[in-house]
């Protein structure tokens, strides 16, 4: 599994990065909104965190850690169309589907992986929101 993960590293900085920095060089042109968006990238990409927004995402990511090891069980409703292959009716959505599942499987599974927390994270930051709502419902880590 690690060498599978060390590869799909590999593939994606000789394949898509090159790729990725010519998109952001598109869009830094593009106006302020789009400038903005670039710079929420660009420090994205580059873990450009203050000292104080580390200590922040550490104790963030340390929870992470924490919840992806728990065996806790949870009995979960969903009440949505789950994937393609399950064919809900209206009916069967609003009634939901009742699981068992352990805390850490929901966060490994269900949570923003670290990059795109940060990004969103980057994001708030530039655009600067008077009001922001997150509406996820799963264990908070991605609106963290």
């Amino acid at each position: 599994m690690t060498y599978l993960k060390e590869a799909a590293k590999r593939i994606y900085r000789i394949v898509f990065m090159p790729r990725l920095q010519s998109e952001i060089s598109h869009l830094s042109s593009a106006g302020p909104v789009s400038q903005s968006l670039v710079n929420a990238l660009r420090a994205t990409l580059k873990n450009d965190a203050t000292p104080e927004e580390k200590v922040w995402i550490d104790k963030i990511e340390s929870l992470r850690k924490e919840l992806s090891s728990s065996s806790r069980e949870l009995r979960v409703i969903d009440y949505g169309a789950g994937t393609p292959h399950y064919s809900l009716s209206e009916e069967q959505m609003r009634q939901g589907r009742s699981s068992t599942q352990t805390i850490g499987a929901i966060c490994r599974n269900a949570s923003k992986s670290p990059f795109w927390s940060y990004l969103l994270f980057r994001l708030v930051i530039e655009f600067r929101p008077s009001v922001c709502l997150e509406l996820g419902t799963c264990l908070g880590i991605s609106g963290c």
